[in-house]
């Protein structure tokens, strides 16, 4: 009797030191401000074969819930982005979540407890905003950010059933309506008599560390010693981190951008005539030949013009 209780008492210890080191596997993170830089530029390098290991600086933090969240700037290019941490049974995490891209705010709207929260994510060199007025669904909700970099967070009503922010306006501490010196107008009209004759294809060399977006879609193409080098195609809303969905190799051969991309749920593969524009802030797709497109060429379109968001 005494050999089976001991018995059982070995096989519930080894269950329970299972359980244990699952848990230890799927929360890995002990959530430590020194070392939560390291994870996330781990995060980022996922499914790279070379790891870049990008410089992440934190500067603010919100908690709700089993869930913290983190405003972060990401490598030299000082990307802005978000990442969402959530606790486990034995108070270590795991990040659930990381986005980033270019701009300087971001907004999201997540649940904790059964309730409904707005985040907005920003950075603001000249701490000029007092106040963040959000139109959602119809209602207005105001937060109040503070220092040059915030997270600041309000709950939404019952009602709302849209996630999406409808408009954003911004007012100093006088109160007045700052939206226009961090949301200008649209770009100028290029000047007369430059046509689609001065449209040229690229090299590597000027591709290299280019960012360039259409709506829905951010295409980033880093460069390496050899100028072509990692490309990354991320899904893009306004107002929100860049969501990648799929990563690989870019380069030019001849007047054709060639992207071997590959991801969970989309793959990229075929050589794309490009050409940029005299200004070099228009990049002008085709539809490969052959191969998977790219998802804003995949509506029978034959060309997409993205613009140059950074480069």
């Amino acid at each position: 009797m005494k050999r089976r209780a001991v018995l059982a008492l070995a096989v519930l210890a080894v269950v329970v030191l299972c359980a244990l080191a699952g848990i230890c596997l799927t929360y890995p993170i002990k959530l430590d401000q020194a070392t939560l830089p390291g994870y996330l530029a781990d995060f980022y390098d996922r499914g790279r074969s070379t790891p870049l290991s990008p410089q992440v600086t934190v500067y603010d933090e919100l908690e709700l819930g089993r869930r913290n969240y983190y405003l972060f700037e990401l490598g030299p290019d000082l990307e802005l982005g978000t990442a969402t941490l959530e606790r486990g049974p034995l108070g270590r995490y795991r990040i659930v979540r990381m986005g980033w891209g270019g701009g300087n705010f971001q907004n999201n709207v997540v649940e904790s407890g059964g309730k409904k929260y707005l985040l907005i994510a920003g950075r603001d060199a000249g701490e000029q905003i007092a106040k963040i007025s959000a139109q959602l669904g119809g209602e207005t909700y105001d937060l109040y950010p503070q220092g040059d970099h915030f997270l600041v967070c309000t709950e939404l009503s019952d009602t709302v059933g849209d996630t999406h922010v409808d408009d954003l306006t911004f007012y100093n501490g006088a109160g007045e309506d700052i939206s226009g010196d961090y949301f200008p107008g649209s770009a100028p009209e290029p000047p007369a008599g430059i046509g689609d004759a001065d449209w040229a294809a690229p090299t590597d060399t000027g591709l290299a560390e280019t960012v360039w977006g259409c709506p829905g879609w951010v295409l980033k193409l880093h460069g390496e010693e050899n100028a072509a080098g990692l490309a990354e195609l991320c899904e893009s809303q306004e107002g929100q981190s860049d969501e990648l969905v799929c990563s690989g190799r870019w380069k030019m051969e001849g007047d054709d951008l060639h992207l071997e991309l590959s991801g969970r749920d989309m793959t990229v593969s075929g050589s794309f005539p490009v050409e940029i524009s005299p200004s070099g802030e228009q990049l002008r797709i085709h539809s490969a030949k052959e191969g998977e497109q790219l998802p804003f060429l995949q509506d029978q379109e034959d060309e997409a013009e993205l613009t140059l968001y950074f480069g």
